[in-house]
């Protein structure tokens, strides 16, 4: 049993053979003592001499998962939930011995490299007093860990922001403050970072019942959820519908300052997420927003590029943006049917358009707006204030301005 500092090539190379050995061991052995004893003295040898380090160890889960034909959720026996899961494969959880253990016995992946010690970036935000922390503590985004005021909560802003910011990585920070669809000159970007970590943080909480795989989203599938909005209960129904494609949908009214419509992108287990901020509250809005929002799932999501956050106010000329807008067009009226919509000229034009092609009156109304560029027209028609019912738990502290 190794006992002292390991000083040699061959006494680390038996350490990492013995720590193999001991994987097995019940926690209050002897041999898990000696187990969390060698992966220290192994640690401290690693840092200070081995130049080729070993695989980071959640590429390494990563990879293996992969290999093996796995997807993340067969993990959640190994390490108790999806949650669980999801952040252990973000590396915002720490693996502890229990779940090393039970990786290396599932996955066959080496100790040593299991044990390695991640040196992530330090996440930060520049001025974290910049938060709103009004509107935040108002509608108790800060849940258990903060029951004061917001002066008081400026007063803990480095703290807070922490956790607000708890599963978003530093680049998915970074994303979301500067990778945005939406006009520049008057956001608030630390209240669109808000706006955004909190719906990933509400997403983390939501199980989806199935793997998401882009071949899922056919027009057969587009069709089934814009049917819905002709039911009274759409917008909730399409929630749930998407839930079982294993796609994520969180309602949540935007932040003053913020201007968003909607955002789209990725946890770390490869679940899409969709955050509707409903700044608009009409029914037309809703729709076209949740395709255009579903257009950045099918087309654009990517590790590399997953974060779309949208102002559908802005003119934005960028080919993702501009594949966005077709494809939530044609997808809620194909365009063999554009002529059915032209010819309307009254509401009752309106409605036959609408039952015809089995969608909501609303969005008839709302693309013959868009195309005569006239918003005076049909005003009646496009469902204003007839979103907020159907998700009355995100709306209950509306602060949005």
């Amino acid at each position: 049993m190794i006992k002292s500092l390991i000083k040699s090539e061959a006494e680390y190379e038996s350490a990492l053979r013995r720590l193999q050995s001991l994987m097995d061991s019940k926690p209050g052995s002897t041999a898990f003592d000696e187990l969390e004893l060698l992966s220290t003295l192994v640690g401290l040898y690693e840092d200070t001499h081995v130049r080729v380090l070993p695989p980071d160890p959640i590429d390494a889960i990563k990879f293996r998962i992969e290999q093996s034909g796995l997807r993340p959720k067969d993990l959640i026996p190994v390490l108790g939930s999806r949650a669980k899961v999801s952040e252990a494969l973000s590396g915002k959880r720490p693996l502890s011995l229990s779940a090393i253990r039970a990786l290396h016995k599932k996955l066959k992946i080496p100790a040593e490299i299991l044990l390695r010690e991640r040196h992530e970036p330090e996440k930060s935000v520049p001025d974290p007093e910049k938060f709103p922390w009004k509107e935040i503590v108002k509608r108790n985004w800060l849940g258990a860990v903060f029951r004061g005021s917001a002066a008081q909560a400026l007063g803990k802003a480095d703290e807070l922001s922490a956790y607000l910011l708890r599963n978003l990585t530093k680049k998915d920070i970074e994303v979301a403050l500067f990778r945005r669809n939406v006009r520049g000159e008057k956001i608030d970007a630390h209240a669109l970072l808000a706006w955004t970590a909190h719906i990933v943080n509400k997403a983390q909480d939501i199980i989806c019942p199935i793997k998401y795989s882009k071949d899922s989203i056919t027009d057969e599938f587009m069709r089934a959820l814009v049917s819905f909005s002709m039911l009274e209960e759409g917008p909730r129904l399409a929630s749930e519908f998407l839930l079982k494609s294993g796609i994520v949908l969180v309602v949540e009214p935007h932040l003053s300052k913020t201007h968003v419509d909607g955002a789209a992108t990725m946890l770390a287990d490869g679940t899409p997420v969709i955050g509707l901020s409903r700044r608009h509250d009409r029914v037309d809005n809703f729709w076209f927003c949740l395709c255009h929002e579903l257009a950045h799932v099918r087309l654009h999501l990517n590790p590399d590029h997953a974060w779309y956050v949208d102002d559908l106010d802005f003119s934005d000329t960028s080919q993702p943006e501009r594949e966005a807008d077709s494809w939530a067009q044609a997808k809620l009226i194909s365009p063999e049917h554009l002529n059915v919509i032209n010819e309307c000229e009254t509401p009752a034009d309106v409605d036959a358009a609408a039952r015809r092609l089995q969608i909501h009156p609303a969005s008839v109304a709302g693309r013959l707006r868009y195309t005569r560029n006239n918003y005076k027209m049909f005003s009646r028609l496009v469902g204003h204030g007839e979103v907020r019912p159907h998700f009355p738990e995100a709306f209950g502290n509306r602060a949005g301005g």
